[in-house]
């Protein structure tokens, strides 16, 4: 669900999307006020590389491509349409300055994420032993089976991530114990099943900061199981 901007005062609803390759197998949808303006949903295959084209007069048709996962809701950004050709776009970005392109090659600084004790997807029984329960230290729950009585390889499972109140956390290292004295601001971006959260910090040494996750997709539906998500560091 993404949003679309414009450089130009006007209502960001009813731009036509659609793919760019057989668009009557796929059909088209149209931007809706929802979400601050401009956000759509389309279905598509996934697995691949989909381009995707964005049509409203008085704008020049634009089409921008984005890697689609197979089964993932995807929040691709904003997109950004144009009146004319007044600067140069590459696949719906402004070109990057070669000054811009110099700092960063010099001052990259990437995030670390703090490493998993254990990770499993949800199965039956993990271990041999009987006192199978099973404490996963980076999602901060507990997980249990128990075999039914005769029944073959049947096992009641019990985890904890299904209380109320349970959120997902991810752990991240956003700068190190040293940085450029440049740098003024992080902005940090999570984009996971469909959900986009943005916020700012003010830079400082050894800055973290935990990401909590309520285990609901965009639509609000509960999603199980492991989930990908995808985050972004812009420093300042």
């Amino acid at each position: 669900m993404p949003n679309l901007t414009y450089t130009y005062s006007w209502e960001q609803t009813n731009v036509y999307t659609q793919t760019a390759r057989h668009p009557t197998l796929t059909g088209f949808t149209l931007s809706r006020s929802e979400d601050n303006g401009g956000a759509f949903d389309l279905v598509v295959n996934g697995g691949k590389t989909i381009t995707l084209q964005f049509m409203r007069k008085p704008f020049e048709k634009l089409e921008k491509s984005f890697y689609i996962p197979w089964n993932e809701i995807v929040y691709v950004g904003d997109i950004t349409m144009r009146l004319g050709p007044t600067a140069v776009v590459v696949n719906g970005r402004l070109e990057i300055s070669e000054k811009c392109r110099q700092y960063y090659a010099t001052n990259r600084l990437a995030p670390a994420m703090f490493a998993s004790w254990h990770t499993s997807q949800y199965s039956g029984k993990l271990t041999s032993s009987s006192y199978s329960v099973q404490l996963l230290a980076d999602s901060g729950k507990s997980f249990d089976s128990i075999p039914i009585p005769t029944t073959n390889e049947v096992y009641l499972v019990y985890d904890s991530s299904f209380a109320d109140g349970y959120h997902s956390t991810l752990l991240i290292e956003l700068l190190p114990s040293r940085i450029p004295e440049e740098i003024r601001l992080v902005h940090l971006s999570v984009n996971v099943a469909g959900n986009h959260f943005h916020t700012v910090f003010s830079a400082m040494p050894n800055l973290t900061y935990t990401y909590s996750w309520e285990q609901t997709n965009v639509y609000t539906q509960t999603v199980s199981g492991l989930v990908n998500a995808k985050g972004n560091l812009t420093k300042l």
